[in-house]
């Protein structure tokens, strides 16, 4: 018979082993052979209850990525190569990026290449990612007839929310561009400020707000904080919010 802290352990074991994230109920039985009736009515009402008791957050189902957060991924790739992502290299980043959407997703969406490529820049335009390497306006005038979902769909501003660290210290804020915001402040300090990571966002706002009160017994000063690997690590899963 299962004990209480049998099933945490075995948990926390799944988590470990699915890069910190709890297993669903259902891949949960599969991976250990722990049923229903080994916990529920026993120990926890609910599985989301046996997950936090475990230590982690109950994993919600996600809804459909909006086309915003689709483009700003896309935005995202575009600056890191300097040129705007082949085919082969968006299946290549999507393969080693956690949360990155895949590349049929992408062409399910918004059909062609050269559909996507039009929509990205009227999207990075608007955004006033306007200084992305060879960005050309008119390949947003390009985008001919047809009802493709990126034109019926309303595209929201979106912003950022980065982590940075200097030295032994990590700032997180938020920006409509990154990487203006890190040379602005790292012209004022005395160490390197590198990007750890940025989550695209349409609420900027509340999801800065959401992890300075997260990591608020971390906080050193203001949005600088000195955070643990867990933090970190937890911070970088999330590629849009």
């Amino acid at each position: 018979m299962w004990t209480k802290d049998g099933i945490i352990e075995a948990i926390q074991r799944c988590a470990e082993a699915n890069g910190g994230v709890p297993l669903g109920r259902s891949k949960f039985l599969n991976a250990t052979g722990i049923k229903e009736s080994d916990w529920i009515g026993k120990y926890w009402p609910r599985w989301s209850d046996a997950v936090r008791a475990a230590g982690y957050e109950p994993n919600i189902r996600q809804p459909k990525i909006a086309a915003d957060e689709l483009f700003a991924y896309v935005v995202t790739v575009w600056r890191e190569l300097g040129h705007f992502p082949t085919t082969p290299e968006l299946r290549i980043d999507a393969r080693n990026r956690e949360g990155a959407p895949s590349k049929t997703t992408l062409r399910t969406r918004f059909g062609t290449m050269a559909d996507l490529r039009a929509a990205v820049t009227a999207f990075a335009i608007q955004s006033g990612d306007d200084d992305l390497p060879g960005l050309d306006p008119a390949d947003a005038r390009r985008d001919s007839a047809g009802s493709t979902e990126h034109r019926a769909e309303p595209q929201a501003k979106v912003g950022y929310v980065y982590l940075f660290k200097s030295g032994p210290f990590y700032k997180i804020g938020r920006s409509n561009s990154p990487a203006r915001r890190r040379a602005e402040i790292g012209s004022l300090l005395p160490e390197v400020l590198e990007t750890l990571h940025v989550i695209s966002t349409d609420d900027p706002v509340g999801i800065e707000r959401y992890w300075h009160q997260r990591f608020d017994s971390m906080r050193e000063r203001g949005e600088w904080f000195r955070l643990d690997a867990a933090a970190i690590k937890a911070f970088k899963r999330r590629k849009f919010m």
